[in-house]
């Protein structure tokens, strides 16, 4: 077996999409290419589905196996719920949620998320962008659903809505919770957070009730920059908030499809430091991700660190 084995995935014309389970599928069984190698897609939405929690325990953990104390929970939380006495994986709807079990705590619920959008009602409008380079805008659609392209965002307070009525998401929505953030932090702690409803757009699509959980959450972070390395690790945001305040045309998607290369590449790049030896032999059985490089090649790589080989080495 090679270090990385490839996928033999025949490159799909994504100009007929078709709804299914799986919002980036063109075939007809309902799955993309990167739904379909991961195995997700068909019992939960793919970034809330077992699979991707099991993703997320493992790229949020440090070089010491430890996750960011503002992440903690993930360093207990088991499948069935029982090891973490805060949160519990709970199914609402086809999502499976990191849900607080006691609802007198002021600690917000979490939920997996997308990062790059690139589904059908996307790829449409991109694919209609005089001068676009249509085999860069195949290459990101069908990472739409790998788990490199999955990340956590709090559930409470809705900022998923935030993020995702924009046609650029994350950088629009980079913009908007930089507009909180870049606040003194001491200012923002001090503030009561019900003058902020009307304030910011971030808390646009919070209730009353869960307004103050998520502020008091985002109180935590020095700044965006400081949100984004725990939830994305990226050290920088200025390229984001530079592409959120421009108009969509050919230059500013060739860039939004570079950004989300990069950070694929950079997911990429950090689970494999981390891999074990059979891991990085490919001898071995523990779960993959799906990832279609810049060169066009559609793989599955290992992201455990620890797992069973399959043969001995």
């Amino acid at each position: 077996m090679t270090d990385n084995e490839k996928i033999n995935i025949e490159v799909v014309e994504l100009t007929n999409f078709k709804e299914g389970t799986c919002t980036a599928c063109v075939e007809e069984e309902g799955r993309c290419p990167a739904c379909k190698v991961q195995d997700i897609g068909e019992t939960y939405d793919p970034d809330s589905s077992d699979k991707a929690w099991e993703y997320y325990k493992h790229v949020y953990k440090d070089e010491k196996g430890k996750c960011d104390k503002r992440l903690e929970f993930l360093n207990k939380l088991n499948g069935d719920g029982k090891i973490d006495t805060k949160y519990q994986l709970k199914k609402k709807s086809n999502r499976l949620i990191a849900e607080t079990i006691d609802k007198t705590i002021p600690i917000p619920d979490f939920a997996g998320d997308t990062m790059f959008n690139f589904k059908h009602g996307k790829y449409s409008s991109f694919i209609k962008v005089s001068g676009i380079d249509t085999n860069q805008l195949v290459r990101c659609a069908k990472n739409h659903h790998s788990l490199l392209n999955f990340s956590l965002m709090p559930k409470t307070g809705a900022m998923n809505n935030v993020k995702g009525c924009w046609p650029d998401d994350p950088c629009n929505f980079f913009v908007k919770l930089n507009k909180y953030l870049c606040i003194p932090k001491p200012i923002r702690s001090e503030s009561i957070s019900i003058i902020f409803k009307d304030t910011f757009e971030i808390f646009n699509h919070a209730t009353y009730l869960t307004l103050p959980i998520l502020k008091n959450f985002l109180d935590k972070f020095d700044s965006l920059d400081d949100y984004c390395k725990t939830f994305y690790n990226i050290d920088k945001t200025y390229k984001y908030l530079e592409l959120g305040k421009e108009d969509i045309s050919d230059k500013w998607l060739r860039e939004y499809m570079n950004l989300a290369e990069e950070y694929w590449e950079m997911r990429h790049d950090q689970i494999q430091e981390n891999l074990c030896k059979s891991c990085k032999q490919g001898n071995c059985n523990c779960n993959h991700y799906y990832y279609t490089d810049r060169d066009g090649t559609s793989k599955s790589y290992c992201y455990h660190d620890n797992c069973k080989p399959e043969t001995s080495i």
